[in-house]
This record gives structure tokens, sequence and C-alpha cells, in this order.
């Protein structure tokens, strides 16, 4: 079962998982939101956001387990996690890559983007700098 970026315009998501785990033989891939701009209105709403412990816990809810889990790592976007639980997980142990559990998803958020990209910076000061004006 794969599902990607519309958890998040469902309202009783824990019901939307269940379902999602109950349709699927062994694995549900899913792809949703961290951090994100609000969208939808009307027909479809923004309901939710989601950490990685959120989908920890609701594929161990539904007795799946976590084989994989990553998330964007770009710093000016948004950022999604994606998700494999399965059922069966020791039959995928030696076929899914190795991972490591996110500990701090997004942790750039908050600090300044001159301070993330201060090498730019450095860049642009040094242009003007020796930039002359002609007016």
């Amino acid at each position: 079962m794969f599902n990607h970026t519309t958890l998040e315009h469902v309202f009783d998501v824990r019901k939307a998982f269940q379902n999602l785990c109950l349709v699927s033989k062994d694995i549900v891939i899913v792809v949703v939101p961290f951090c994100q701009k609000q969208h939808g209105k009307d027909m479809y709403c923004d309901f939710w956001r989601f950490t990685p412990i959120c989908l920890r816990y609701l594929f161990k809810e539904n007795d799946f387990e976590v084989i994989y889990e990553a998330q964007s790592r770009h710093e000016n976007a948004a950022i999604y996690l994606l998700f494999v639980g399965s059922r069966y997980s020791e039959k995928w142990r030696h076929i899914m890559p190795d991972y490591k559990e996110i500990k701090e998803c997004g942790n750039w958020i908050g600090h300044p983007l001159y301070l993330l990209n201060f090498q730019l910076i450095k860049n642009i000061l040094s242009f003007l700098k020796n930039f002359r004006f002609a007016f």
C-alpha cells in the first residue's frame, strides 16, 4: 500500500491509517508533510503535520514495524517524511537499505538563513565591497 501526501487531508487520520494497514498484505509506505505551507480549502482541508514519533506510533498501533524512515533535507523547502512499515519485518532486513532513526526532524528550522548560508553572505559582501556604483 502506498499513500503519498493525502493523510494530512483526512480528519480521522488514525482510522485512515488503520485502513491503509488493513488493506495491505505486508508493506505500507507513507509520505507525509512534517513542515509545509498550509494548503487546501473548501473541497479538501489541511488538518495535520506529522512527526517521526507519530508515524512510529501509528505503525505500532496497527501491528506494523518501521523498516525504513527518511526526511527531505533541503533547507529552504517543505520537509516530508517517508516511512515504510511491514507486518513481516524480518523478511525485509537484508533487502531494505540501512537507515538511522530520525532524532531531530528539520533541526534547521528557526535558524536564521544568514547562519545557514554564511559562505554565500560572505561572497555577496565581498562582491559588493569591490563593486562601484555609477551615479
